[in-house]
């Protein structure tokens, strides 16, 4: 059951759950923004396509913030994914900006590709990091709207855009077919991951 009127969006916003979470997201958009506008030429460098809807998804979950088209469930699984959404969120923009910090030379340069640091676990580490971030932000506001639109809309748009830069990379550079028998399009590696970290 969705939140319809304005009666919902009163009882939402009086919900002690909701008015944490959307505490804790203005900060963390607050911080992203100022990523982004740091690391601007790095933000935008995927498809126009693929920006203008990861940029519509964030529309629909500033929506969810106010509390329009959330799920309404019980308070206490309501903590539960706020919570799980909230912490996804945290660790994928930390994730972003050590990213951004370790790869700032290869994606501000024209290098075709790049083998190290995250790119050693998935070859396309930014798409995947977006594409947990929105999950993370629609899990955040419980809204069904913008989980399904990240699934449905900008999942398969970003797949096609890189399907598009993989085809035009093997042209440019024959290693990159070695490249991509050894590492994972979008999904990290996790057995690898795992022994990074164990």
């Amino acid at each position: 059951m969705g939140i319809t009127g304005i009666n919902d969006i009163t009882s939402v916003w009086l919900n002690d759950g909701h008015r944490v979470a959307s505490f804790c997201l203005i900060l963390i958009g607050l911080y992203f923004i100022s990523l982004n506008i740091k690391y601007r030429k790095i933000f935008f460098r995927s498809s126009i396509a693929v920006s203008v809807l990861f940029l519509l998804n964030i529309a629909i979950f500033i929506v969810g913030v106010v509390g329009i088209g959330e799920l309404i469930i019980i308070p206490m699984a309501d903590s539960i994914v706020r919570s799980i959404g909230l912490f996804i969120v945290i660790i994928t923009i930390f994730m972003k900006t050590y990213f951004y910090k370790k790869h700032n030379q290869f994606l501000s340069s024209s290098e075709d590709f790049c083998k190290n640091g995250f790119y050693r676990y998935v070859r396309n580490p930014n798409s995947f990091m977006d594409f947990v971030l929105l999950i993370g932000l629609g899990l955040s506001v419980v809204s069904p709207f913008s989980i399904g639109f990240t699934l449905i809309a900008y999942l398969p748009s970003t797949l096609v855009f890189i399907n598009i830069k993989e085809n035009r990379l093997i042209k440019i550079d024959e290693n990159y077919i070695d490249y991509m028998v050894d590492v994972n399009k979008f999904i990290p590696n996790l057995k690898m991951l795992l022994k990074v970290f164990f």
